[in-house]
């Protein structure tokens, strides 16, 4: 493919970001294990301080010019609840949108999530922002500041050309299943399904209001399980959106596996009780 054709990808994932500097008084190397060592010692010699109080200014940023020559994935962190994640995730995306006009944002949330973020992006209708953050309350992504992002990426997006403009994807499991719900209801074709499939079907239609975890975990099995005998049938009927309603789906169950699991590990460290 010609390299002016490429879609450049920008993915931001929870790595914890150490580019913002290294605090040499608070790490004594004889307390690192031979790992952390070299680690530490890269970044003496590559690391670079950020300026936020310029987003537009990507000098401080230079130190990563080489290293993202000829590449279309790039890897940015963060530490989850800190309040400059958002000034950071904006500064990349303009330094990325500068250096390689890449096209798609990976985001660390839900498939679900970003079907939204990106109709907001399109409209600009703030219910949808309210709504989603109305799900997320209690969790580190329901902050002020993550909520202001998404209105200053669409301020920015709206800056730029049709066929330049930044469209979101969700890689995360489904935390919210409110806002699975609605993804799976949003798509569905406004036409009645096959009669072999309308069970399944219609039964989502009142899934809002019934989210208990054991009801959630049935259905979303059951849901998967006639998906793939009638693999066909959905096809036809969600057309392209059959890939997304069933990622979303199987996501439901990938949260429910991915908490459990959370369970056992944390278990596993409670100290015995005399």
């Amino acid at each position: 493919m010609a390299k002016n054709k490429m879609n450049w990808i920008l993915v931001v994932l929870a790595l914890s970001l150490i580019l913002v500097g290294c605090h040499e008084r608070d790490v004594r190397l004889e307390q690192l294990t031979d790992q952390e060592k070299v680690m530490f010692e890269y970044l003496q010699e590559n690391h670079s301080a950020i300026h936020l109080e310029d987003e537009d200014a990507f000098a401080d940023l230079a130190i990563l010019d080489a290293d993202i020559k000829d590449k279309e994935i790039f890897l940015t962190g963060e530490l989850h609840g800190v309040k400059a994640n958002e000034e950071l995730h904006m500064k990349f995306l303009k330094y990325f949108k500068d250096r390689t006009d890449f096209r798609y944002y990976l985001s660390e949330s839900s498939y679900s999530f970003c079907h939204f973020i990106n109709r907001y992006l399109e409209t600009g209708d703030t219910k949808i922002l309210e709504e989603l953050y109305k799900s997320a309350k209690g969790t580190f992504a329901w902050t002020k500041e993550g909520y202001n992002f998404w209105k200053l990426l669409r301020k920015y997006n709206n800056s730029l050309s049709d066929d330049r403009k930044i469209r979101i994807i969700g890689v995360d499991i489904e935390h919210q299943v409110d806002t699975a719900y609605k993804y799976l209801l949003d798509v569905l074709p406004s036409n009645e399904p096959p009669k072999e499939i309308s069970e399944k079907i219609n039964g989502l239609r009142g899934a809002l209001n019934d989210i208990e975890d054991d009801v959630v975990l049935c259905r979303a099995q059951e849901l998967l399980k006639d998906m793939e005998e009638k693999e066909s049938l959905y096809r036809k009927y969600l057309g392209d959106d059959f890939i997304g309603f069933k990622l979303v789906n199987l996501n439901i169950l990938n949260v429910h596996e991915a908490n459990s699991k959370k369970a056992v590990r944390y278990i596993g460290i409670i100290p015995e009780i005399e």
